[in-house]
């Protein structure tokens, strides 16, 4: 599911995505950077509604992807 989530909202070459479930906004980037690692440990919020940010695709965890 959430590689598909991240094919939806994200280039297929995109290495990092993450997603707010609760105002399905997401976000994207090629490089590993504080903002992904802070999605990895739970610790980044939506700037739009505040909520927990979650990673659907992270190169770092699944690097066949």
């Amino acid at each position: 599911m959430s590689d598909e989530l991240a094919t939806l909202v994200a280039p297929d070459d995109a290495n990092y995505v993450f997603v707010c479930t609760d105002c399905k906004t997401s976000d994207w980037t090629q490089q590993d950077c504080k903002t992904t690692r802070a999605v990895r440990r739970g610790e980044a919020a939506c700037a739009d509604c505040g909520a927990e940010l979650t990673m659907v695709r992270d190169k770092q965890e699944d690097p066949e992807q």
